[in-house]
């Protein structure tokens, strides 16, 4: 690869002979392992460094003075990896996981809503509660802004500004407020 400043994405497939070595010379940020065909890591030399075990499946985001990148195949066969390297993360899904993958799923058993006329003054939208997942808060389109802070010193110098239909998520057990400039404006909150 070149140093070239608009290269984004590059694809590359090899296969390499056990003890053997394949040395790519780049400049990329990332390096994704998307396969590989040997039940057995994969080594790679990131500069001089020494080799390290690298897991299909895994993406690294590699050093600013990288040059180089070595693959070591010390597996005991030939082995065909594939990999990307980019200048950005990028989610491929070439990856293939052999095998057993857990997933745990977290529903959401309860959950409330509720509408608080915010004011001029500090307004508390919902009390610290440390059951609480997270918390959404919205101003209703046509309304006017409101300035969200999690104590009560919220000011409209100081708090996150949500405009008119905005909607704010916080993953927070503590105390939610919020000011507007004059008057008062409803917003709408769900707390899971």
């Amino acid at each position: 690869m070149n140093s070239d400043s608009k290269f984004i994405y590059q694809f590359q497939e090899h296969t390499i002979a056990n003890g053997a070595r394949l040395e790519i010379n780049t400049n990329a940020r990332f390096l994704a392992l998307l396969s590989n065909t040997s039940s057995s890591d994969i080594h790679v030399e990131i500069n001089d460094q020494p080799p390290q075990k690298f897991p299909k499946g895994v993406a690294i985001q590699l050093p600013l003075d990288i040059t180089r990148l070595v693959f070591v195949n010390n597996t005991g066969g030939s082995v065909t990896i594939s990999f990307s390297l980019s200048n950005y993360i990028v989610y491929d899904n070439r990856n293939v996981i052999n095998g057993t993958v857990t997933v745990q799923q977290n529903p959401i058993s309860t959950f409330s809503t509720g509408q608080v006329s915010v004011t001029n003054a500090a307004t508390q939208i919902k009390a610290a509660n440390t059951s609480r997942k997270r918390i959404t808060i919205k101003v209703p389109v046509g309304g006017q802004a409101v300035y969200i802070k999690v104590d009560n010193t919220v000011t409209t110098a100081n708090g996150h500004l949500l405009d008119a239909g905005d909607s704010l998520t916080l993953e927070n057990t503590g105390a939610v407020y919020g000011i507007v400039a004059a008057g008062s404006q409803t917003v709408t909150y769900l707390e899971e």
